[in-house]
Parts: structure tokens; sequence; C-alpha cells
């Protein structure tokens, strides 16, 4: 196994454990030898997987005293954010915050977007839209996600502000297994159909607000669809 998968695992060991309510914050880890003992790793793993948590706002080390957790509010990346949350919170509550962050971002992307969009780019997602009309003929799943994501990403990455598509990718990987499960459904896959269609209508048209609420209307029905088909819960 190489040596940057072990620190990797150990970051994700020492992330596991911390979310799971073993460390308060402000608490100290327990000593180095004893630590990389309990994880299975030499003290060097160790040291660099404390090193790549440091640098995230994790942890922050005290000279002469130790290793101690941080706050979440001094948390500086957002992945390990999502994998700490995921380990306290429910399935339903993890899924519907992550999509009511993907709303916030989307519909304002997409809004940036109409202003600037070329009848290239428009041609090109027109392109997934038929891609993922043969994947659902198909019921190809993974192709169906593949054109969706390509779709999506066309607004965030050009939607003339590079900070909208870094923001969301975190975000959009730990969806990516709920957007496999709606799109194995095929009504899920008729109603995305029909509110891509919707979206790329809007945005022929170049107007921002329309294409805003086009985008709305379909993460609206995408909380739904994930909320009925997968996590089988009423929607609130």
């Amino acid at each position: 196994m190489q040596q940057g998968t072990r620190v990797d695992q150990a970051a994700h060991l020492i992330l596991d454990r911390i979310a799971a309510g073993e460390f308060d914050d402000n608490a100290p880890l327990p000593p180095e030898a004893l630590l990389a003992a309990q994880l299975g790793v030499s003290r060097l793993t160790l040291r660099e997987s404390v090193s790549v948590l440091k640098t995230q706002g994790i942890l922050r080390i005290e000279r002469g005293r130790g290793t101690y957790v941080n706050s979440t509010a001094n948390w500086s990346a957002i992945g390990p954010f999502i994998r700490a949350t995921s380990q306290t919170d429910t399935e339903t509550a993890t899924a519907l915050h992550l999509l009511q962050v993907r709303r916030m971002i989307e519909t304002g992307a997409v809004e940036l977007f109409a202003r600037i969009r070329t009848d290239d780019s428009l041609e090109f997602m027109a392109m997934q839209v038929d891609l993922m009309d043969r994947a659902h003929a198909a019921s190809d799943v993974k192709a169906f996600v593949d054109a969706d994501l390509t779709f999506h990403n066309a607004i965030l990455d050009g939607c003339g502000n590079p900070f909208v598509a870094m923001l969301y990718r975190p975000i959009g990987r730990e969806l990516l297994e709920a957007r496999s499960q709606t799109s194995s459904v095929a009504a899920v896959r008729v109603n995305a159909q029909r509110q891509h269609r919707h979206i790329l209508e809007a945005l022929r048209s170049g107007d921002p607000s329309d294409s805003r609420a086009a985008m709305e209307s379909h993460l609206k029905q995408t909380i739904d669809d994930l909320v009925h088909h997968v996590l089988r819960k009423p929607a609130t």
C-alpha cells in the first residue's frame, strides 16, 4: 500500500473518531505512540496525517503540550466537514442539507450563466439532453448520470465565476450516490428530462430570472424525488 494512501486512511480514521464524539472540541488526541498503535500505522505516517488535518483547520499542535481538536467553526475544508457531519446526522438530514446547498449554488450559477451563454455552450448542453434520452431508453443509469453531470457542470464551469465550481465540487461528490439512486428509477429520469428541457429553453431565451426559476423547479423536483424514491419520507 502506498504511503500517501496510508496517510489518507489514518486521517480519515482520526476524523471518524472526532465525528463520533470520541474527542470533544479543544480536547487533546492520545499521545503519538498510543494513537499510532491504535490506528495500526507508523509514527511517521501518523505525523503526516496529523499535518494534513492541521492544514484543514481540524487539528492544532501546541508545542510542548500535544495535538488538539479544533471546533468545526475553525475547519477550513468542506470535504472533511461533510464527512464528519454525515457520521452524526441521519442519512435524510445530510442528503437534504447538501441538496439545499446545491440549490443555492446552482440557481445563482444559472442566473450568471444565462447572461453570458453562447450558442456553442447551448448546443453542447442540448447534446447532453439527447444523451440522457438515449440512456433513459436503454435504462443505462451510469450514462444518464454522466450526461446529467456534464449538463450541470457546463453551467457551473461556464457561469464566469471560477469560485462557484470549486465550492460546489465536494458537495457534488457527496451527492453522486444519491444521484445514481434516484436516476435508477425510470419515473425520476422522466422528471429530470422534462426539467432539463425547461432549463435549456429558459437559457435559450437569455432571461436570467426565467433560467433561475427553471433551475429552482428542477432542484425542487430533485429533492422531492430523493425523498419519495430513496429516503421514502414525506417532504417537508
